[in-house]
């Protein structure tokens, strides 16, 4: 299956540059496309909001997989998806301790020069983000570390 089969009119222009290793999953019984990665499965919408089955509902959502009641984000921004995913890698590879503003050379215990570069080309794309890189960051990091009552993390 693929989009272009499950979606025949869904406009070439309107497909952003899918990620390698994302996994097309669309189902024309979905109202639009959709890729997965990561437990996570994110749909893509028509980029007119006339043309979409809902013209409410935003062009990229990202929800996961096992529970798709659970919207983590809604956009109409490329970007913001892409920031979505480098928060979520780092967070789980930092843990709470991960901050946008904090330098790759600065995490204790320290980066691998490989980590460093990586990190810093990806806090790139985070602040690339259309909208607020801090509070994608936040949404990502609370997805994967959600807090309990008592305001600490689970």
């Amino acid at each position: 299956m693929s989009y272009q089969t499950e979606f025949p009119t869904f406009p070439e222009n309107d497909m952003p540059a899918i990620p390698h290793g994302w996994l097309d999953k669309s189902w024309h019984n979905n109202a639009c496309p959709s890729f997965s990665f990561g437990g996570l499965e994110i749909f893509i919408n028509w980029a007119d909001p006339q043309e979409r089955e809902f013209p409410e509902m935003a062009r990229f959502i990202i929800m996961p997989e096992e529970d798709p009641d659970c919207e983590l984000l809604a956009t109409e921004s490329w970007d913001d998806v892409l920031a979505y995913f480098v928060a979520r890698k780092w967070s789980r590879n930092l843990g709470l301790g991960f901050h946008p503003d904090t330098r790759a050379a600065d995490y204790e215990p320290a980066l691998s020069d490989t980590d460093q570069r990586e990190y810093a080309s990806d806090m790139e794309t985070l602040f690339k983000a259309g909208s607020d890189p801090y509070g994608i960051a936040l949404n990502a990091m609370l997805a994967i570390h959600p807090i309990n009552s008592n305001g600490m993390g689970a």
